[in-house]
């Protein structure tokens, strides 16, 4: 690669999130305005582009031909895994090529013979950036008993494996937990959302546009800052139940995809059992996160069949609804405490900032 002169990385059209902040990496690296020339909002021509130039995409379903075009002119490739589109294991074997380095949100579980990948965890980011606006919000809630055992937000009832989580609870367990999901009525609008679906915390108001769509990423106030509603922890919820249950956004076992599900229990500083693809607790503890084995049975977690892996997992359920909740809370304490302070100690939005700059400079 040409040592003389800047490097220019190209970014896509819908690359607005992930454009690196130079100015922020001025403070360490003054002279990096010579080093790296950025281009957003890329219209995709193939013209201009020289020898070393490096180009990110958005992963895409189209992107085999244009690998292969851009690397038939020695330009180096970054691939941005935003949210994981379907089929995402197939396309991740069409990209696997030399020159190519894949950026994940969340864990791959597959070895690529030539791309590199790196992970990066936005939705960590997002939540500890929130929440540095109200410090005083992040206290871990009474590890005294509470009045129900668990609490299943459950959100979108379709997506596997929800309705089965609910309907175990409700019949196993009823009345001892908190279960929500959607309307079942799509698309779902504001004024179709009540208490009985969302428990809205203290603090959010939202737009008052009732035919306005509701979805996770809808924007609401939260003590008059703009916020999505999913990145909004439940203390409500939290200070009525000992446990959580995680319902994650993804299942598949190919990858794990780590969503504010999974933050907000960190963030709150409890237990939680999830229900995710496999290795969802095994690529968390790769990043420095403790889980509770010990407490309850982990195992499930290792279950390829993902029916045998609900089932393990509602098992674990079971057991804590039965188990003395102040035993079980005096056992969390440690663990809960590492998770918070390990998820506070990292600033995820620089680490991805760094690691796009870093790249296009290697």
């Amino acid at each position: 690669m040409p040592t003389q002169g800047p490097i220019d990385l190209y970014l896509p059209l819908d690359s607005s999130g992930s454009v690196p902040d130079l100015g922020r990496r001025r403070i360490k690296d003054p002279a990096i305005i010579d080093k790296l020339r950025i281009f957003p909002d890329w219209d995709g021509q193939w013209s201009g582009l020289g020898t070393g130039s490096v180009v990110c995409l958005n992963i895409t379903s189209s992107l085999v031909p244009e690998i292969a075009a851009l690397r038939s002119q020695s330009v180096r490739v970054i691939v941005h895994v935003g949210e994981p589109p379907k089929h995402f294991d197939q396309l991740l074997e069409l990209i696997d090529h030399p020159g190519v380095d894949v950026i994940m949100t969340g864990a791959i579980n597959h070895v690529l013979a030539h791309a590199r990948v790196h992970r990066i965890e936005t939705f960590f980011g997002e939540m500890r950036q929130l929440y540095s606006h109200f410090p005083d919000d992040l206290k871990p809630t009474a590890d005294r008993p509470k009045a129900y055992c668990f609490d299943a937000l459950l959100g979108t009832a379709s997506r596997p494996p929800r309705s089965l989580i609910r309907s175990h609870l409700e019949c196993s367990h009823p009345g001892r937990n908190i279960v929500r999901t959607y309307p079942r009525k799509y698309p779902y609008l504001f004024r179709d959302v009540t208490q009985e679906h969302y428990l809205w915390p203290p603090g959010v108001t939202w737009p008052g546009q009732e035919d306005r769509p509701f979805f996770a990423a809808a924007m609401v106030q939260y003590h008059g800052f703009p916020a999505m509603v999913c990145m909004i922890v439940p203390w409500n919820v939290y200070d009525q139940t000992a446990y959580s249950i995680v319902a994650e956004t993804y299942t598949d076992n190919g990858w794990n995809f780590y969503t504010e599900k999974t933050a907000k229990p960190i963030l709150a500083r409890r237990l939680f059992v999830a229900f995710a693809g496999q290795y969802h607790l095994r690529n968390l503890r790769a990043l420095g996160f403790q889980t509770f084995d010990g407490i309850i049975d982990e195992s499930y977690d290792l279950e390829p069949d993902p029916d045998r892996r609900w089932r393990m997992a509602l098992d674990q359920v079971d057991r804590l609804c039965q188990a003395d909740q102040q035993e079980i809370l005096s056992r969390v304490r440690s663990i809960a405490d590492h998770n918070f302070h390990c998820l506070q100690a990292t600033d995820w939005i620089e680490h991805t900032n760094d690691l796009l700059i870093d790249l296009a400079l290697q």
